[in-house]
């Protein structure tokens, strides 16, 4: 990506309930209704100000329409930092594994809006929230729990009595990729640094290739894993191993046989 537009990126500092960049009024006469063209002019005008890039240099990922706004990713030109992130908006939790975080495009007003800035200006309701919020579920759905009900909290405080025993659970979040062989695959974020360096964990014959030092965890059974730790102990087989690894949102893009 184009280095210097930084505008949207979050603070590598994690817990800063960042993930939203500057935002300027765009003019909705700008913008060619609710299609993608619109959806581009609005980011550029909004979040890029910058006449050496145009449509092409950006491409919409859409989460979902709904009546009268659309649920986009804008990818192209910014550059998001690689830590996994969460936003709560009108009490729920929305899952990211970068600083790149949902957008509302309005078909009124030709405008892209934060989550919280879409209900601030009333182009989402508590319904609108919901249905954006379910929709996101389903394209992401790795990146929420998928069944076995453990609290956030219990996984948090397994991981201060193991791993860092001078921060409380309160300081802490959790962001789940799922659940795989029973074990819960969990980041723990907090407030601390991640080293700016790729991580590669080799476990059974799989590469899992971290963009920073920050890892991923296993929960089962009340302790809590490295990923080499569960696979070592059996606690994960390798089909499920495998599933993880297609999941995984940084994985080794050389396929493994």
């Amino acid at each position: 990506m184009r280095r210097g537009l930084l505008l949207l990126a979050v603070a590598v500092i994690l817990l800063s309930g960042c993930g939203e960049g500057t935002r300027n009024e765009g003019t909705g006469s700008a913008v060619n209704g609710g299609s993608e063209d619109g959806v581009k002019r609005a980011f550029l005008a909004q979040y890029v100000q910058d006449p050496a890039y145009g449509d092409a240099d950006l491409s919409v990922r859409e989460v979902g329409t709904f009546d009268g706004f659309r649920a986009v990713y804008v990818d192209g030109v910014l550059d998001y930092t690689q830590a996994y992130d969460e936003e709560t908006v009108g009490g729920r939790t929305f899952l990211y594994v970068s600083g790149q975080h949902l957008l509302i495009y309005s078909e009124e007003t030709g405008e892209l809006y934060s989550l919280q800035e879409a209900l601030e200006a009333k182009v989402l309701d508590g319904d609108g929230l919901r249905e954006v919020y379910e929709a996101h579920r389903r394209a992401e759905p790795l990146r929420y729990e998928e069944g076995g009900e453990v609290p956030d909290r219990e996984i948090l405080r397994a991981y201060v009595e193991r791993f860092r025993p001078d921060c409380s659970v309160e300081a802490l979040s959790l962001v789940r990729l799922g659940v795989f062989d029973g074990c819960h695959a969990v980041f723990v974020n907090g407030p601390f640094l991640w080293a700016d360096v790729i991580t590669t964990q080799k476990v059974g014959g799989l590469s899992f290739v971290y963009p920073t030092s920050q890892v991923m965890y296993l929960y089962r059974d009340g302790g809590l894993y490295t990923l080499p730790e569960a696979w070592e102990e059996g606690l994960i087989g390798r089909e499920a191993l495998r599933d993880l690894h297609d999941a995984f949102p940084n994985r080794d893009p050389a396929k493994v046989k």
